[in-house]
């Protein structure tokens, strides 16, 4: 078995957070394990298991930067395909519940804090959605289409 340098190894740390919607009803977030390693140049999978009662929600993936801040890195809607962006991609698992993000190659700068974040729709939103869909159904029932 060879050894490798551990400057060369390169170490990923996740977190584990609660979102609260609108309702006041937590929604948990869970990553696991908490940190991993990978060879640089290889590939490292970060898994998130989440909890939520909404047919329709997005999920995030963020790295925490040097200075702190979060970095968006890939954003999946919960009615959408398996994204892909560069380095990142993740496996949706709606049944499940459950994401993963993979980053591939990794390269020195990928080891960090990385999160992942569950984001329901608010009040406005929903309104706003259902406001949209009462007016496509008026024109498309409306005098117009009386008069054909």
């Amino acid at each position: 078995m060879s050894h490798m340098p551990l400057s060369r190894l390169l170490w990923v740390s996740m977190a584990f957070i609660y979102f609260y919607s609108r309702f006041s009803v937590a929604q948990k977030v869970t990553q696991v394990p908490p940190a991993t390693s990978g060879q640089e140049g290889g590939a490292v999978t970060l898994e998130c298991s989440y909890e939520t009662s909404w047919s329709a929600y997005d999920l995030f993936w963020y790295k925490e930067l040097p200075s702190g801040k979060m970095m968006l890195l890939i954003r999946q809607s919960s009615s959408g395909a398996n994204r892909r962006e560069g380095r990142y991609s993740v496996q949706f698992r709606r049944a499940d519940k459950y994401i993963s993000l993979t980053i591939s190659p990794l390269q020195r700068e990928d080891s960090a804090k990385y999160l992942c974040a569950l984001r329901e729709p608010t009040v406005f939103e929903l309104i706003v959605k259902a406001e949209q869909k009462l007016r496509s159904s008026i024109r498309r029932w409306g005098p117009a289409a009386e008069a054909s």
